[in-house]
């Protein structure tokens, strides 16, 4: 696990020696700063996923948060899923499914999933990749995770948004959505399905 720190000094100074604590009783490694510049591989992840298309290559990430008693059982139970989807999707060779904790919380640890397979042979790459996704989804749901971290909700994870927050969660964003925005200028539809209809285009 990698642990930046970037708060005020006194209080990064607490939470340093917090974290050397949890490493000697983990028996884990702490790096020197220098070396953690290597999690700039993060930001050219996208470069490596565009240029592994022209190789009939699909990746993309995908994150969650979950309680901390849930992390292992999380990644063990995606991994599976995962490799269980794909067998079925007749999806050639191993896929790749990796996970790492990427930030930490009192009560919670957000997990970071990189997933990608070789779609050579399937008619439809992109079709198959979304229903193995949505599986991984689905068990990440089923083990208490969250419907996202960062990466919002969006229409790739909207079919998921009403049983997550609940009706009256939905009434709610609807009319905060309503009140906030009675024009509906921002006719997205990213949370509120059906989409409202766009606001009419000005006669002047």
């Amino acid at each position: 696990m990698k642990k930046g720190l970037s708060s005020p000094a006194r209080s990064a100074d607490t939470s340093a020696r917090t974290a050397r604590g949890c490493c000697r009783l983990l028996a884990a490694l702490t790096l020197a700063p220098g070396v953690t510049r290597r999690y700039f591989l993060t930001f050219m992840i996208a470069y490596i996923r565009d240029f592994g298309m022209e190789f009939r290559y699909l990746a993309e990430s995908f994150e969650t948060t979950v309680p901390w008693s849930n992390v292992v059982m999380t990644c063990d139970r995606v991994k599976k899923r995962v490799a269980q989807a794909c067998k079925d999707a007749g999806v050639e060779g191993t896929p790749f499914l990796s996970c790492r904790v990427t930030q930490t919380y009192d009560t919670a640890a957000c997990i970071y999933f990189y997933f990608g397979f070789s779609w050579k042979g399937l008619k439809d790459p992109r079709a198959t990749f979304t229903l193995i996704e949505d599986q991984a989804r689905e068990e990440i749901l089923a083990c208490g995770g969250s419907l996202s971290h960062h990466h919002g909700i969006g229409k790739h994870r909207q079919p998921w948004y009403p049983a997550h927050i609940s009706k009256t969660g939905v009434q709610m964003m609807s009319g905060i959505k309503a009140a906030v925005d009675p024009r509906n200028i921002f006719a997205n539809g990213n949370l509120i399905t059906p989409a409202p209809p766009p606001r009419q285009q000005s006669r002047l």
